[in-house]
């Protein structure tokens, strides 16, 4: 909303695009746009009032964010903060990494299913309900956490809130919804089949990770899932999907009295123990390796670099923050002017942080021809080796550093968004306070910090390559790539 709000003044006003972040912070400042607002909310005093004052706090522009541990262990995130919508968002600490070995997407089937019915509603029922309470219920299973998000109405507040406990508390255990549950997912694998750039970096996430859990995929395979049985849904439940093992983090229009109301209502749901997870390192010092993935009949190459990034709490994470500001700027835009402008060998190279942070790959990728799929990787290549070899330029580290720091808040288009990162933060394990410290510890970097921490990366660590193209335009030229530890080559349905 504040980048539409900036797009329709900036012409009006005569701001040049390059000066339009300018714009954002003077309205940032008058509270005519989200951050710093002054809008309806629980003041300190209430809602240190409406929990016993055992929250720590932390502001966020001229509002507070609050945070505490409640006696099961759930820890609550509270953002009083917007109009009109109130926000419930669960993040389990579990997922796809705590499946069985031999029941691969058990933390998917089981999520699912639990949004699907209760107890005491089927599916029609309760899909009922949440059209009358307005409610709208997004899932999101991952490597490491299961994330449930529900919007509704700030006066049904209450009541989904009831509702969130009987889906925790009194699942269904009906037979047909899981199958119809599998049959959906069945439906979800061959849509993600079909589809190029999905398929691709899930086979990239698989391959970079190896033998690691955040290699797994949350949706795993039809013969796995078919295993399955509902005992198994419900013991993966009893064990992960209970509030002990999770973070609620609430924001929207909730006041005092409506916030002690919330509280004496998941006060009410179901504990039990947080599961022990043994931490494993990631994988590092393969070197360059290269998997071709066969599908037929490609008009075009689709080609992949991955990097497996360190997780938040990492000493050096903000150093790898700006690593990922400047391949996702400066580097792609020298990758773009040659491979395009130059040569005419693609129409677009992406680098972005894909997935979690804490499971998260920094990917290169773009699109070329078949017969240039050689050529492409070794120029990017050369230029991630030339990179981190000889650090980047002194301009580039301050742009990146300056666009960091200046675009931190910004990033957060609402409310519910600051209250899920300081959610995800309690889950990595961090206080939500070092969402404050971020944009400072960037601000305080060196730019040898960040040279070394992409040194690390490239020079030092290992890289994944992908090539999604059909075996028949295979190229022997691959296998004298330098630098090439190994190579493989795998069907696209593997």
């Amino acid at each position: 909303m504040r980048r539409l709000v900036v797009r329709a003044l900036g012409p009006v006003l005569g701001v040049a695009p390059r000066w339009r972040w300018v714009l954002r912070w003077l309205l940032v400042g008058m509270g005519v746009l989200w951050l710093g607002g002054g809008r309806p909310g629980v003041s300190p005093a209430g809602t240190h009032e409406a929990h016993g004052g055992a929250e720590q706090v932390v502001a966020i522009g001229t509002d507070a964010l609050y945070w505490w541990q409640e006696p099961s262990g759930m820890q609550v995130v509270f953002f009083g903060v917007g109009a009109d919508v109130v926000s419930f968002q669960v993040l389990w600490h579990s997922g796809a990494m705590d499946d069985p070995p031999d029941r691969a997407g058990l933390a998917m089937v089981a999520a699912e299913h639990l949004v699907r019915c209760t107890a005491q509603m089927d599916r029609l029922a309760f899909e009922d309900r949440l059209g009358d309470l307005g409610a709208r219920v997004e899932l999101q299973v991952g490597e490491s956490a299961t994330l449930l998000r529900v919007e509704v109405l700030a006066e049904h507040a209450e009541a989904m809130l009831v509702l969130l406990g009987e889906m925790v508390d009194a699942p269904c255990e009906d037979e047909a919804v899981l199958a119809a549950l599998f049959t959906e997912l069945d439906g979800r694998e061959a849509f993600r089949l079909d589809d190029d750039q999905r398929l691709a970096r899930t086979l990239l996430a698989s391959f970079a990770f190896g033998a690691h859990p955040y290699g797994r995929d949350p949706l795993a395979r039809s013969e796995s899932r078919q295993r399955i049985r509902m005992a198994d849904v419900a013991r993966y439940r009893d064990a992960h999907l209970h509030m002990s093992n999770a973070v609620l983090a609430v924001s929207g229009p909730v006041d005092a009295a409506l916030l002690v109301r919330l509280r004496e209502t998941w006060q009410q749901f179901r504990v039990g123990e947080r599961p022990v997870r043994a931490q494993r390192a990631l994988p590092r010092a393969r070197g360059t390796r290269l998997l071709l993935v066969d599908k037929a009949n490609r008009s075009q190459h689709q080609v992949l670099v991955g990097l497996l990034l360190p997780p938040p709490t990492a000493e050096n994470g903000p150093a790898f923050e700006l690593v990922r500001v400047v391949l996702g700027g400066t580097f792609s835009s020298r990758l773009v002017r040659e491979l395009r402008s130059e040569r005419g060998w693609t129409y677009m190279v992406r680098a972005e942080r894909w997935r979690y942070p804490e499971s998260a790959l920094l990917l290169l990728q773009t699109f070329v021809a078949p017969d240039r799929s050689v050529q492409t990787l070794g120029q990017m290549l050369h230029h991630l080796n030339d990179l981190g070899l000889h650090g980047m330029r002194e301009g580039e580290f301050e742009a990146a550093q300056r666009y960091f720091v200046e675009n931190w808040w910004l990033r957060f288009e609402r409310p519910v968004d600051v209250a899920l990162e300081a959610a995800r933060f309690l889950h990595y394990g961090l206080s939500p306070e070092a969402l404050q410290q971020v944009p400072e510890r960037v601000a305080a970097l060196e730019k040898g910090e960040v040279d070394a921490a992409f040194r690390s990366l490239v020079t030092e660590g290992d890289l994944s390559l992908l090539v999604l193209c059909s075996a028949a335009l295979f190229e022997s030229a691959f296998l004298r790539m330098p630098g090439l530890r190994s190579l493989a080559i795998v069907p696209y349905d593997t």
